[in-house]
């Protein structure tokens, strides 16, 4: 295993040079769904095309205090989005073709073969947050307690990966919570320990104690980032003592990568996105703003990237109170453009998710589905 700097550590995870491309004009970030009840909030997690035409979104639906699983499907491409029976209560999905779905959900792995209409456990495990394939047959599964698991038949069995077990942090305060498989060979997991005092503290949301939350001092914290460049046959653990925590790391088929670090309440800012180069090895920050945090970042195959930030009214950013959702757009030089936003698009948190040609769409944690469209009225 090996350790460095954070620029050092971000600067193995990684990106390839790009090409061009020009978005159409007058087009806005509009809610293509937009959910809106007294006393029930929903919150969108994931969502996943299955066909050029079809995508399934997956949630938490609180109703009056009860939490319910919650699903969405579009048939138009994401134009429309209508409510859909769900069963298990899930993290994440994906598919890969109509007769394969998976699912991360609060009980196990969860395979559908008839485009999301019923799903049947293939794993059981309280742990799983997450589920990937690269391939019809090898995927990954990954989660709490330094869960990390791969398939190489399909789904059918489950085994742990080895090289977890190099991190040699407590397993019950070390978790793994993003797998990214840009290419049938690359692919990368990414999680973090937290200590059992700062787990203890976080239990708490910030909001009860805002002066509390404000004079804390983050302490560096521990990011792991497990790399393969050979399809899975093996795993390089990487770790790195930086303030902050990686939550997102987004590589495309050309190798371009975006890594996001996000810290806690009363920290100078936000949070920092870097652009990351494997093949010069290096890392560069070209994004940090004190009244917007980043949520998830996105990388476009034309060579340029997307962010979704929410504004933050101060340096108490984790407020139960959605705020306005800003996009931007931007380049490696690290220069950004005002993306237009509804104006009734609000959340605490946005994730991007890929969608049927050159732009991908999002899903908010204040029930809405986001797709870039003309503005209403041109």
């Amino acid at each position: 295993m090996s350790q460095g700097t954070r620029r050092g550590f971000l600067a193995s995870c990684a990106g390839l040079p790009l090409a061009a491309q020009t978005p159409a004009a007058q087009l806005s970030w509009q809610p293509a769904y937009l959910f809106d009840e007294d006393d029930r909030q929903l919150a969108l997690l994931d969502a996943s095309f299955y066909s050029t035409r079809a995508a399934v979104a997956v949630g938490l639906l609180n109703d009056k205090g009860r939490i319910k699983p919650a699903s969405l499907r579009t048939t138009d491409g994401g134009s429309t989005w209508s409510p859909a029976p769900l069963k298990p209560t899930p993290f994440s999905v994906q598919f890969l073709d109509e007769a394969s779905g998976w699912m991360a959900a609060e009980n196990g792995i969860y395979k559908s073969t008839d485009a999301g209409q019923n799903w049947k456990r293939v794993h059981k495990s309280s742990h799983v947050r997450q589920v990937r394939f690269a391939t019809q047959e090898r995927g990954y599964a990954a989660g709490m307690e330094r869960t990390l698991l791969q398939t190489a038949d399909g789904g059918r069995t489950w085994k742990p990966l080895p090289v977890a077990e190099e991190i040699k942090t407590p397993k019950e305060y070390t978790y793994l919570s993003w797998i990214e498989l840009p290419t049938p060979t690359l692919g990368f997991v990414v999680g973090g320990y937290v200590s059992p005092r700062r787990a203890r503290r976080d239990q708490l949301p910030a909001w009860i104690d805002p002066p509390a939350a404000e004079r804390h001092r983050q302490p560096p914290s521990l990011t792991i980032v497990l790399q393969t460049i050979d399809g899975g046959a093996t795993w390089k653990a990487m770790t790195s003592s930086i303030f902050g925590r990686v939550t997102r790391l987004r590589v495309n088929a050309r190798g371009v990568g975006l890594s996001l670090v996000e810290f806690d309440d009363g920290f100078s800012f936000p949070g920092e996105v870097f652009q990351l180069d494997l093949g010069a090895t290096k890392t560069e920050r070209i994004f940090r703003e004190a009244e917007r945090a980043v949520t998830d970042v996105y990388c476009l195959d034309d060579g340029t990237f997307l962010l979704a930030a929410i504004e933050t009214p101060g340096k108490l950013r984790t407020a139960p109170i959605p705020g306005k959702v800003h996009m931007l757009r931007g380049d490696r030089r690290g220069q950004w453009t005002e993306m237009p936003v509804d104006y009734r698009v609000t959340a605490r948190r946005v994730s991007f998710f890929q969608a049927p040609g050159s732009w991908p769409m999002a899903v908010t944690d204040a029930g809405m589905v986001l797709r870039f469209a003309p503005e209403a009225g041109r």
